[in-house]
């Protein structure tokens, strides 16, 4: 397994986007929510009812899936087994 500095190093200045399961936060999580996007530079566009395009630099990206906030603190693996695209 690579280490959180090796896999940092990968994350190039790049723009992506990324289709996610997603799950509306509760109204009075929004805000909280907001200023976490706007803190890593991402945009969540919802697509569906369970889905949404999350866009920005993959460093940005990858900092906001490992939130433990918004996905239980998804760990490297996790994250590079369902999006190889940030790697």
């Amino acid at each position: 397994m690579k280490t959180f500095k090796a896999l940092q190093e990968q994350l190039q200045e790049k723009r992506v986007t990324v289709d996610i399961d997603y799950v509306e936060v509760p109204e009075k999580e929004k805000a909280a929510e907001m200023k976490f996007r706007k803190k890593n530079r991402v945009k969540v566009k919802v697509t569906g009812d369970s889905s949404a395009d999350v866009s920005g630099e993959r460093k940005d990206v990858y900092a906001w899936m490992k939130h433990a906030g918004f996905f239980d603190g998804l760990d490297d693996e996790e994250i590079e087994d369902m999006h190889p695209e940030l790697f």
